[in-house]
């Protein structure tokens, strides 16, 4: 899978999302190189952002708060992808009646979230209204993608 065909993935039912059926990465595969490697960047950019620029985003909170929340939010990342795969399935089974395996729904629940991880880059700039602004197209790219897959 490569991650360059994202931005594609996010207008089109097609670009990108063939390649990933054809490849059909396995479950363990898609959480150890999609999953982990890109859930790090966050609590690590929340570590660096509150160590550096912490006021910018939340006066008064102290740096070791700051890398107890990524710590946290690290774990909650790793935690909510499969449980998001999980519900994936139940909503498009029972609610749908649409036959996906937890495979194809784990897939969904992995490539998804791509668009927020990385728009914790833009914590590198301490501005609250950039770091928003970036964070919203993040929402609507993760949006294009759940949509499209």
């Amino acid at each position: 899978m490569n991650l360059l065909q994202t931005p594609k993935m996010v207008f089109s039912f097609h670009e990108g999302w063939d390649e990933i059926i054809r490849i059909h990465p396995s479950v363990t595969h898609l959480f150890a190189w999609v999953v982990l490697p890109l859930s790090l960047l966050p609590p690590a950019m929340i570590y660096y952002a509150g160590g550096h620029h912490g006021d910018a985003f939340a006066p008064g909170v102290s740096p070791t708060q700051w890398h107890t929340a990524a710590g946290i939010f690290f774990v909650a990342q790793l935690l909510t992808v499969p449980a998001m795969a999980w519900l994936i399935h139940l909503i498009v089974t029972k609610t749908y009646s649409i036959t996906a395996s937890y495979h194809e729904c784990f897939t969904l629940a992995a490539i998804a979230p791509i668009p927020l991880w990385l728009s914790s880059l833009a914590l590198f700039v301490p501005s609250l209204l950039i770091n928003m602004v970036i964070g919203i197209l993040a929402l609507f790219g993760s949006t294009g993608l759940i949509y499209h897959g």
